[in-house]
This record gives C-alpha cells, sequence and structure tokens, in this order.
C-alpha cells in the first residue's frame, strides 16, 4: 500500500505544527465551525449544515465499522486520539462537506477558491501525518462530493415539501431517519462518535422544527462578530455542562452519549439562537427576510 514519508516534528517543526492545526480543525474545530455558519453566516444555511453533517458523520463511522480496514501501522491502532479504521477519511468527507457547502450557499469565487484550499489542506495533512493511506483520502473526498451532490440536487425541493406538509410530517421523517441510524448502529454500539451523531441530529432536527431559523440576521461584520462571539459563549457553556452532567449519569456510555449530544444539537440550532434573537432584537438587530438561498438552482 502507497504511503508518503512521514513527517517528524523535529525535522520540520513549522510544516508539523501546521499540520497539526489542520487534523484539529478538521474534527474538533467543527465545534466552532457549525456555530459560525448557524449564528453569523445565515441560520438556513447552518441548520442544513448541522443536519447534513451529523448524518454524514454517521455514514462515516458506519463505513468504517463496516469495511474495518486499517490505519498505516506504523502509528498503532489509536494515532493521535483517532480510531484504529481509516476508510473512509472523516477529514476528507467532512471538510468538503462543510466548505462545499458554504461555497455552494455564498457563491462567490473568493469563497470557493477558499474552500477548496481547506478542502485540499484539510485532507493533506492527515495523509502527510501518516493517519492515512491514500485510497481513505480518495474515499472521503467521492463520499464528500456526492454529498453535495445529493444537497445540490434535492435538498430545496426536500425543504419545500417538508414545509408544505408541516410540522407532523417533518417530526416523522426526523424520526424514522433516526430509527433507521439506529437500527444500522445496533451493529456498533461500542462506536460513540457513532451513536454521539445519531443523539445530534435528533436534537437538532427537533430544534430546527420547533424553531423558525429565518427570523434575524444582522447584516454588519460587527454584529454578525458580536453574535458569533455570543453564540460560542453559550455553546461552550453547554458543553461544560454536558459534561459535568455526563460525569453523573447512571447510564450506559452509549445512551450517555446520544443524550448529550442531542442536547448539544437542540441548544446549537433552537436553543442559543432563540436567546441570540432576543438579545439582537434588544440591541438593535432586525430581521431580514431575504436569503439568497431561496434563489439557488435545485439541480433540476
Amino acid at each position: 500500500m502507497l504511503q508518503l514519508p512521514l513527517i517528524h516534528a523535529s525535522d520540520t517543526p513549522l510544516l508539523h505544527a501546521s499540520l497539526q492545526a489542520l487534523l484539529w480543525l478538521g474534527a474538533n474545530g467543527f465545534l466552532f465551525l457549525l456555530p459560525l455558519a448557524v449564528f453569523a453566516i445565515d441560520r438556513r444555511l447552518g441548520v442544513r449544515l448541522v443536519l447534513v453533517f451529523a448524518l454524514s458523520v454517521v455514514i462515516n463511522s458506519l463505513l468504517k465499522n463496516l469495511l474495518a480496514l486499517p490505519r498505516p501501522q506504523e502509528l498503532g491502532s489509536d494515532a493521535f486520539g483517532f480510531g484504529e479504521f481509516g476508510f473512509p477519511s472523516s477529514h476528507a468527507q467532512l471538510a468538503t462537506v462543510f466548505w462545499g457547502m458554504i461555497a455552494l450557499h455564498l457563491r462567490h469565487w473568493l469563497v470557493t477558491l477558499l474552500a477548496l484550499f481547506m478542502v485540499l489542506a484539510t485532507s493533506a495533512a492527515p495523509l502527510l501525518l501518516q493517519l492515512h493511506f491514500p485510497r481513505d483520502i480518495v474515499g472521503g473526498l467521492a463520499l464528500g462530493i456526492g454529498t453535495l451532490l445529493l444537497v445540490w440536487r434535492y435538498q430545496q425541493r426536500a425543504e419545500s415539501t417538508l414545509l408544505a406538509r408541516g410540522p407532523q410530517i417533518q417530526l416523522a421523517t426526523a424520526l424514522a431517519i433516526t430509527l433507521a441510524c439506529w437500527l444500522l448502529a445496533g451493529f456498533y454500539l461500542n462506536d460513540l462518535l457513532l451513536t454521539g451523531s445519531i443523539g445530534f441530529f435528533l436534537g437538532s432536527a427537533l430544534a430546527a422544527i420547533a424553531h423558525p431559523h429565518d427570523a434575524i440576521h444582522p447584516h454588519s461584520l460587527l454584529w454578525r462578530g458580536l453574535r458569533y462571539i455570543g453564540g460560542m459563549v453559550l455553546v461552550m457553556l453547554m458543553v461544560a455542562a454536558l459534561q459535568r452532567l455526563n460525569a453523573h449519569l447512571t447510564l450506559s456510555s452509549t445512551l450517555a452519549s446520544s443524550i448529550t449530544m442531542a442536547i448539544l444539537g437542540g441548544w446549537l440550532v433552537g436553543g442559543a439562537p432563540t436567546l441570540l434573537d432576543f438579545l439582537t432584537i434588544s440591541f438593535g438587530g432586525h430581521a431580514d427576510p431575504h436569503h439568497p438561498d431561496d434563489e439557488t438552482p435545485s439541480g433540476g
């Protein structure tokens, strides 16, 4: 199997530190990137991103467990805190989904170039650190691109149908998707990333149904920045509270991960934006009924 030379921190410290930063951005960094879309760019895009992102993690985890293809052996079975299976690469897949959906939404050439750079850089980092074989990166990129094509082709039609059918059908759809995920995850309940992502999807979906996500959109960069900072404070407070809650729960780790991530998803999509809406209105924010993605072509 083809492998690239391992980059050591002692040989190239600056490059190694940059790759580590990209590695973090393509994993834990999404805790900061997803709120950026929800709080500062556009909430409709943010909700869509959170839901697609959660399902992408579920698909990635299922495929990793099902195919059980190992990572490069030199780094052991759990290098850098990641699992033992490497195909498909979650860094490549999730970076493609996140930055691709941002580019499709904003439709500006500079954003598109930034998105392309971030996808390539985030995909290259685990490859150069020998966390993945090239096949893993290719598989992740293929899954991410496939997801973007499905979103571009069917997103507007699916959203219009669900909005027209009302909250009951929306709830039934969310529960059906969650049930299907749990049935598939039943074979791999020891994978807490998988079970937590299912909970994250359900909590986010329920909050999206209960909380309209097209109310407040500050125009100025200052207001967007303040809204993002305030939103991140609320998110991190919830993360800290959930960590304390998880330490006291007597439930199984599988159930506890799903419940805590469901709460976090609901807070990100519904709770925190509701509080921020109140603060934005109180300090001069206002509603913007127009959304650029309302005019996004459905792809045929």
